[in-house]
């Protein structure tokens, strides 16, 4: 009877032990995956809090480039002379595309704070067009950002400047490319003057 009561102590012992480690184990797993995710939580708001930082109060050598390089732009005209056919017709196209001075656009500090600015006041661009078809003038005319009004969002047409076009020929026509952009930014879309062999244009963007 001695034995049988001991054996019956002995296996209520051993399952209580039993029991008491595999909740161990659980806790010791509820543990781990909290710390883990606490400490993805902490990498990704230090590398936040870096960038901003960084772009805030010491602007890179690439950002003073792209600065330096874009008011160049207000006393070097972008240029375009070149001549081509389409079929036994030959065209020349002059195009001159040049800063207004007219301090009309004011970049907020949203867009340009990275560069330790409150603000960036700076201007409209414009391009002065001839196209000669056999040395005869058939279309001339000086496009703005204007010309692409509905293909514009609010801040494109608040803050947007007409950037230097691109000349592309394709299926008998002439197609400027340009990109409408903010200023110091990379927010900005594509538009386009298309024109035809007699001169007239459309407009489109991409």
């Amino acid at each position: 009877m001695k034995l049988i009561f001991s054996f019956l102590i002995l296996m209520i012992f051993l399952s209580a032990c039993n029991n008491s480690a595999v909740k161990d184990t659980h806790s010791t797993g509820s543990v781990s995956d909290s710390q883990v995710s606490a400490i993805k939580d902490t990498t990704t708001r230090v590398k936040h809090d870096l960038h901003e930082d960084t772009a805030e109060e010491n602007p890179g050598g690439d950002l003073t480039s792209i600065y330096n390089e874009y008011v160049d732009h207000y006393k070097k005209p972008c240029k375009i002379d070149s001549v081509f056919t389409f079929g036994a017709d030959t065209f020349q196209m002059h195009l001159k595309h040049y800063c207004l001075m007219d301090s009309a656009i004011k970049v907020p500090k949203k867009y340009v704070h990275m560069y330790k600015l409150d603000s960036f006041v700076t201007h409209n661009f414009a391009t002065v067009i001839r196209l000669d078809k056999n040395s005869k003038t058939i279309f001339k005319r000086t496009v703005y950002k204007n010309d692409f009004e509905k293909f514009l969002y609010p801040q494109l047409k608040e803050y947007g400047a007409l950037l230097c076009p691109e000349m592309n020929l394709s299926n008998n026509t002439i197609e400027l490319d340009y990109s409408i952009s903010i200023p110091l930014t990379d927010v900005g879309v594509g538009v386009a003057m298309v024109m035809n062999p007699d001169g007239t244009i459309t407009y489109k963007n991409h």
